[in-house]
């Protein structure tokens, strides 16, 4: 074997492209690991994100069906007309819980309460 100045750059040429390629797959690698788990971060991100606005629904919901109950006392004793906005959460509409459904009285709901109680339902089974 001759060691001279051409082998030695063209040793040093070949190792830098070999060199040069295997960082090109490791950054590959690295880029492919960080983009999945981005992709995980985010998906985890979205099943809390929609747990708690499922939970902020259901505590809406339940506010406003304890709130419903209560404001007749309210009205009656002459200490105000409710300060409350009537705005329901978002997905759900007002109406009267399971607990104050008019079928307690006698009279058959109508299909907006039966909607409503189906989704109170369902928004707490899915949070269990």
């Amino acid at each position: 074997m001759i060691i001279n100045a051409s082998t030695i750059i063209v040793t040093v040429i070949f190792v830098s492209a070999i060199g040069f390629g295997g960082l090109q797959l490791i950054r590959q690698f690295a880029l492919q690991i960080a983009v999945e788990n981005f992709e995980a971060n985010q998906a985890m991100d979205e099943k809390e994100e929609k747990s708690r606005k499922k939970k902020i629904a259901l505590a809406d919901a339940a506010a406003s069906s304890a709130f419903q109950k209560v404001e007749p006392l309210i009205q009656k004793n002459g200490a105000g007309t409710g300060s409350r906005p009537n705005t329901p959460p978002a997905g759900i509409e007002m109406g009267s819980s399971t607990s104050t459904s008019p079928t307690s009285a006698g009279v058959a709901p109508s299909s907006a309460e039966v909607k409503e109680e189906e989704k109170l339902k369902l928004l707490s089974s899915d949070i269990v």
